[in-house]
């Protein structure tokens, strides 16, 4: 059930927090038509303020914003109280007043409820649940109803919000790489023996010949991608769609599996409900807007996501590693875990597909360390095989999660 009508209003409060996306959620869905939204903020989330409030926020969709600054007091209770009383007195004497305090401290949410229920007993209250994707809407003494929320936040307005740009000269592609190679090397990393000899092969670079005897399919594709004879090698030869040889090099070595997922999920596009086109791969990320036209990604890029989509506004992030050693992997895993964070909030949900023999393992030592968490999940080297199923299955485990 959609969040009725009559729950828009005229003046929203929004606590802003860390992340922006709960208030940019809130404003989208609980805004009526001309109302202006009230971001309250202390001094440390100035600059997640400015960017929900800015160009690649809320003003390029029009909505009016007002800002109420709280400074350094996000505890203090009498301070918080007397801020959003002010502002109600000032500015939303007339309309609907409403408060979603789903961001912010405790205090701030505890004390702008209270403000706000005082002066407008009728006021509209709200909470964007991040497990079950809810909204929770209460009015005066009226029970609290949860509501679907029915919005599609695209990837680009994901990192916008968060003040994160997608570097012009390195776009995220939605074609991957040479997939039928690539499912070819996937097979080769099934099991410990074919993927060493593999990884021989790349660091020497031989002739072709050498690699179609040990491996005549993974052999005869790359040879007829490349338009190469038996007898020569790789070395400075033409790299398909890459740019030069080192960046096709570092694709045989291991970045061919961002290209196999990638396919994997395009292909299982419509059982999970995303778009075929909204799967994209190779996010090259600043959070300088000034270089967004950079030649160089290394120097300057801020950091690389591999592979992503968003359902409704909930953000699914794939990191992907051909290594198989359990430190590497985890170090994989903790970067796209706060990058996805980062993005998508407590909403997001994030994956690892590595080459490692146990990823149970690796969920399980998290674990250990006090994160457990049903948004982290680690695909290893058996479930390269079927990874398509494996993903439909995660994000169903997800909407189940969501449901319970």
């Amino acid at each position: 059930m959609s969040i009725p009508e009559q729950y828009k209003v005229n003046h929203l409060f929004v606590l802003v927090g860390e992340n922006s996306l709960p208030n940019y959620v809130a404003a989208r869905t609980l805004l009526d038509d001309g109302g202006t939204v009230y971001l309250v903020f202390t001094k440390n989330i100035i600059p997640q303020k400015n960017s929900l409030q800015g160009e690649d926020g809320l003003h390029k969709l029009r909505i009016k914003c007002q800002p109420v600054d709280l400074s350094d007091n996000e505890s203090n209770a009498q301070e918080i109280y007397n801020h959003i009383q002010s502002w109600v007195k000032k500015s939303a004497t007339e309309g609907k007043v409403g408060l979603n305090y789903t961001g912010g401290t405790k205090a701030m949410a505890v004390h702008a409820y209270r403000a706000i229920q005082e002066l407008k007993p009728d006021a509209i209250f709200s909470y964007l649940d991040p497990r079950r994707l809810k909204m929770w809407i209460n009015q005066s003494q009226q029970k609290p109803t949860a509501y679907d929320v029915p919005l599609q936040v695209s990837l680009l307005e994901l990192f916008t919000l968060h003040g994160k740009y997608l570097l012009t000269n390195f776009p995220p592609r939605s074609e991957p790489y040479l997939k039928e190679l690539a499912a070819e090397i996937a097979k080769l990393h099934e099991n410990n023996d074919s993927e060493k000899k593999w990884k021989e092969w790349c660091n020497k670079l031989s002739p072709i010949a050498e690699l179609q005897n040990l491996f005549p399919t993974a052999g005869n594709l790359l040879g007829e991608c490349l338009d190469l004879p038996q007898n020569k090698s790789l070395k400075n030869q033409a790299k398909a769609d890459f740019s030069n040889f080192k960046e096709f090099h570092i694709w045989l070595n291991g970045t061919w599996l961002e290209s196999y997922v990638l396919k994997a999920i395009q292909d299982i596009a419509d059982e999970i409900d995303v778009k075929k086109e909204h799967i994209q791969m190779s996010f090259n990320v600043v959070d300088d807007k000034s270089k967004l036209n950079t030649t160089n990604k290394a120097a300057d890029g801020k950091f690389e996501l591999d592979i992503a989509f968003v359902k409704g506004y909930q953000l699914f992030a794939i990191s992907c590693t051909a290594k198989s050693k359990k430190a590497d992997c985890k170090e994989k895993l903790f970067e796209a875990y706060l990058r996805a964070k980062e993005l998508g909030g407590d909403e997001a949900r994030v994956a690892l597909v590595c080459c490692y023999d146990d990823p149970q393992e690796i969920e399980d030592e998290l674990a250990r360390f006090g994160t457990r968490d049903p948004k982290v999940k680690v695909f290893g080297r058996s479930h390269l095989a079927n990874i398509g199923d494996e993903i439909v299955a995660w994000v169903d485990e997800v909407e189940q999660e969501a449901k319970a």
